[in-house]
């Protein structure tokens, strides 16, 4: 009988520390849900982290023990240890994917601090990594994905995959883009028309410099006797505006 207590006790320490370490790997979840007020859905503590265990009966030298305490002693550690291992699963509904992408305000380093990774990247046992194209073979995402290597994500807005849209509001080229593929900027196609004027004129050392009428166009047109380069304006760049952050992916 003490044997069988003593296995029951040590499964249950066992759980409690698969307890705390979901717990300490969410910590980042919580921070990042708490400005949309998500934290009071794993904030119910007594729900799902483990408590001490207190038995109804206990027992010194010399007491006759009966078989009901006994029972009930065994019963309540039983009822602790299914508890711990519904508490196990809740943790695991809400811990992200392999494959899942955070956002953060936190360099790599105090993000590996934050989810219990180890200081030096192993794609083996890091849970996760800065998106920024780096090797991770023999991680579960390499399992899955097929893919050697971490999505760089550095400098990269994402954009969700069609997956069926079409009401004029999908992405243009998605019929033949896949997950992870790289699309370039681009300007839409337009036009400078305004009203009648729909043409830019151009310097040839007749039209543009000469008297009267050009009659290149049926009298339409008149020369012009000053002219002025169309400066350039703009950036490096067409963007939206934004805030920098990093990515993080999930490899394990």
């Amino acid at each position: 009988m003490g044997t069988e207590f003593h296995r029951i006790q040590e499964q249950i320490d066992r759980q409690n520390k698969n307890i705390e370490a979901f717990q300490n790997e969410n910590r980042w979840l919580k921070r990042i849900l708490f400005p949309v007020g998500v934290l009071s859905l794993l904030s119910i503590g007594s729900f799902l982290w483990s408590s001490d265990i207190t038995v109804p009966h206990t027992f010194s030298s010399g007491t006759l023990i009966q078989a009901s305490s006994i029972n009930s002693n065994f019963s309540t550690i039983y009822s602790h240890s299914n508890q711990l291992s519904d508490n196990i699963s809740t943790l695991q509904q809400i811990t992200p994917p392999v494959g899942s992408i955070v956002p953060s305000m936190l360099n790599e380093n105090q993000f590996k601090a934050q989810v219990g990774d180890p200081s030096t990247f192993s794609s083996s046992s890091s849970k996760w990594t800065l998106a920024d194209g780096r090797a991770i073979s023999g991680s579960a995402y390499s399992t899955i994905t097929s893919q050697s290597n971490a999505p760089d994500l550095r400098g990269m807005f994402l954009r969700g995959l069609n997956a069926g849209r079409s009401d004029g509001k999908q992405d243009p080229e998605g019929s033949s883009r896949s997950i992870g593929n790289y699309q370039a900027d681009q300007v839409r196609s337009h036009n400078h028309n305004n009203g009648s004027f729909n043409r830019l004129m151009y310097v040839n050392g007749y039209n543009t410099m000469g008297g009267g009428i050009d009659y290149t166009n049926n009298g339409l047109e008149v020369n012009l006797y000053t002219s002025a380069i169309i400066q350039p304006y703009g950036g490096t760049e067409t963007r939206p505006r934004n805030i920098a952050v990093h990515y993080y992916i999930r490899i394990n």
